[in-house]
């Protein structure tokens, strides 16, 4: 009987719980990487690079440089996951990236990131930081 009753809450909350995900394009990760920028450094700032940083078939986050030497913002991919996964007030990101630490924790965010698009989580508990960066 339990498990009958968690099977519909279950499925009550697939159809009608939370709100849906969405993919975050790169315009949307440019705005919210300058709003989070702009909040750090109390600056008029400009975006010299945008890295789209994808894995399998989709963009899973966005490695954003600010002109001037002003920084640099990596923005997820998808608004169920906390919009700014790292950044920095001052320098510029390399072309490569050849450090394995580096790599293990961007890799780490890729998969999370993938599950979080490919099982369609929704975004109800990081819809508000998301609107905080609008």
């Amino acid at each position: 009987m339990r498990l009958r009753n968690y099977l519909k809450l279950l499925l009550f909350l697939a159809l009608f719980g939370g709100l849906n995900a969405r993919l975050v394009d790169e315009q949307k990760a440019e705005e919210v990487a300058i709003n989070w920028q702009t909040y750090q450094l109390r600056d008029d700032l400009t975006i010299d690079k945008n890295f789209p940083i994808e894995y399998g078939k989709n963009t899973v986050l966005y490695a954003i440089t600010f002109e001037e030497n002003k920084g640099f913002v990596f923005v997820s991919g998808n608004d169920a996951t906390i919009p700014i996964l790292g950044y920095s007030r001052t320098g510029t990101l390399p072309e490569t990236w050849d450090n394995p630490e580096f790599n293990s924790v961007l890799d780490w965010y890729k998969t999370e990131i993938d599950y979080v698009t490919a099982h369609d989580l929704d975004n109800e508990a990081t819809i508000d930081l998301w609107n905080d960066c609008d």
